[in-house]
């Protein structure tokens, strides 16, 4: 499979189907996409998304030295906070530590697992959540077959095949 593109999300459907397709020596090519929920709570409450823009020239290693570095200094607001019934730890996650102590997870690990995802919530270039509709665009746009669009565990997934370019 092509390498994702430096200016993959200036790219149209058609173009990023085409460079996913254009090496296999399949019959069928199978498209599969998993893409956050677009809904208000994406667009107006989830903080990662305010302070992703401030993020973007920081090499990954410097911004997870510096995940680590504020969840370090949070760890113990963050500890009194998840202690609020029912809204704790959603509002750890507005102050941008990940919050699974309603997993049952604790101690050294939650304290782990918050500096591994909470890098992950600010580490990713591209995440643009999108509607059901958008995504089952992108695919009749592409011109798959055998189209399946549904809400996922995570968000929405699609998948979808096309005949693959064959040298």
């Amino acid at each position: 499979m092509s390498k994702p593109e430096e200016n993959a999300e200036e790219q149209t459907v058609e173009e990023v189907v085409e460079n996913a397709t254009e090496e296999t020596t399949e019959e069928t090519a199978e498209v599969v996409v998993d893409v956050y929920k677009k809904t208000i709570f994406s667009l107006v409450l989830h903080t990662k998304y305010y302070v992703r823009p401030l993020k973007r020239r920081i090499a990954p290693e410097r911004l997870y030295r510096l995940t680590r570095k504020w969840v370090d200094l949070m760890w113990p607001l963050h500890t009194l906070i998840r202690k609020i019934p029912k809204i704790g730890h959603s509002i750890n996650w507005r102050l941008l530590v990940a919050d699974y102590s309603t997993w049952g997870v604790n101690g050294q690990l939650l304290k782990e697992w918050a500096y591994l995802d909470t890098f992950d919530m600010l580490g990713p270039r591209y995440d643009s959540p999108q509607t059901l509709s958008t995504v089952k665009i992108w695919f009749q746009e592409a011109g798959l077959d055998d189209v399946e669009v549904i809400y996922g565990y995570n968000g929405i997934e699609g998948r979808g095949k096309k005949p693959a370019c064959v040298a």
